[in-house]
């Protein structure tokens, strides 16, 4: 899979959709906040197993990206544009070049002391996840979009009421029957208590009520062609020293297929996150999530996802940082179809990455690099390894 574009300061909603890793280019050198900035920078890189293939197909390709940033404060209200534009270029597999539009904008507004809330808008585009897609031949973009309004409430002592109103897209260029593309709308609301320390639990409940865009009624398959899905969360964040902090998430999920209920499942996700600031220059991280994900074919209706994520970045020296992160995780493919006499579908994954950045002048940051990756999974089709290398450069003005 080709490197995302570069980070972006998004403020993601809770949506029925994959959560993809994937690759960045360099990061953007670090420069004090100024209200307006252009990036621009690129990458190049092997993959010894482009398509997650149990037969690899090697390939390099180049990355180039141009962004502008805007963060402007006018008296309590915030305005944020950030926008890049990333060209994908290969060497072999040329039908796969494109562009990708991202963006975030947010107003960050307040009225008085005790009101205030964001209204914001992103898109993300990537190439889909070639390990499930299995159609090397054809490109297909995946474009996600997501619309919020949210506002918080401070009523008395540490309390809050917050709530908001969202719309997702998901869009596939080409049909991807198993994930499909939709469009969502809904809602949330929930309470928060903020600590004088600026720890904080909530309590959120949430609804998306979606229709499927490309994957119309099949009562033979059971492909429905809209779902409703509830989410009962709690979250937390809590720093217990000035060295380590603590972030939480725990939620029911309840999916509910429109007219065929053999999709229809529930269950626990949950996310823990771990961090430590031993020393000026040592920082350890620790992370273990689950995600359920609707995913209809013939074996599955639903897959869960349970990763687990050990990072470290340590700086060399004053213009140096070094990173290594481990990760392994399993996904079982659950909530087979009555008619289904096969195995149900579980994949084992690793991977290991190190990488350095180097920032060579105020404004310019160079970075390597390297990951081993390995999947495992009873499904023949989506056994697969291999090693991608990568070097980067980012300008930031």
């Amino acid at each position: 899979m080709p490197p995302a574009a570069p980070p972006e300061d998004e403020e993601r909603l809770s949506e029925p959709a994959e959560d993809e890793a994937e690759e960045k280019p360099a990061a953007a050198a670090v420069l004090p906040d100024r209200p307006v900035m252009v990036r621009a920078g690129g990458s190049l890189t092997y993959d010894s197993n482009l398509f997650r293939a149990p037969d690899a197909s090697s390939e390099r390709y180049a990355t180039a990206y141009v962004g502008l940033s805007i963060d402007k404060a006018y008296a309590q209200q915030r305005l944020r544009l950030d926008v890049t534009e990333t060209a994908y270029r290969y060497d072999n597999f040329s039908h796969l070049d494109f562009e990708a539009l991202n963006y975030l904008g947010a107003w960050n507004w307040q009225l008085g002391p005790r009101l205030g809330g964001t209204v914001s808008a992103t898109r993300a585009q990537s190439l889909v996840d070639y390990s499930e897609f299995r159609n090397p031949g054809q490109r297909n973009i995946r474009t996600t979009e997501n619309f919020a309004a949210g506002a918080d409430a401070w009523v008395f002592g540490g309390w809050h009421l917050t709530g908001g109103l969202s719309q997702v897209r998901n869009r596939y260029s080409v049909p991807f029957p198993q994930e499909g593309s939709y469009r969502a709308s809904g809602g949330e609301g929930g309470v928060k208590w903020v600590a004088r320390s600026a720890n904080w639990v909530a309590f959120n409940l949430r609804q998306l009520d979606g229709e499927y865009l490309d994957r119309p009624l099949d009562p033979v398959t059971l492909l429905d062609d809209g779902f409703l899905r509830r989410e009962t969360e709690a979250l937390a964040a809590w720093r217990f020293t000035g060295k380590s902090s603590l972030e939480a998430r725990a939620a029911w999920i309840d999916y509910r297929s429109d007219h065929f209920s053999e999709r229809d499942f529930s269950g626990l996700a949950g996310r823990l996150r771990y961090s430590w600031q031993g020393t000026a220059r040592l920082a350890l991280n620790a992370s273990l999530a689950r995600e359920l994900e609707a995913w209809a074919d013939a074996g599955a209706s639903y897959r869960v996802d349970d990763r687990l994520t050990l990072g470290a970045s340590w700086q060399a020296a004053a213009r140096t940082v070094l990173r290594v992160e481990l990760r392994r995780g399993e996904s079982d493919f659950r909530g087979a179809l009555p008619a289904f006499a096969g195995t149900a579908r579980r994949d084992r994954e690793a991977g290991v990455l190190f990488g350095a950045e180097w920032q060579a002048l105020r404004n310019l940051t160079l970075s390597v690099a390297a990951q081993r990756y390995r999947q495992s999974s009873n499904d023949p089709a989506a056994n697969f390894d291999g090693r991608q290398l990568t070097a980067g450069a980012a300008f930031l003005f």
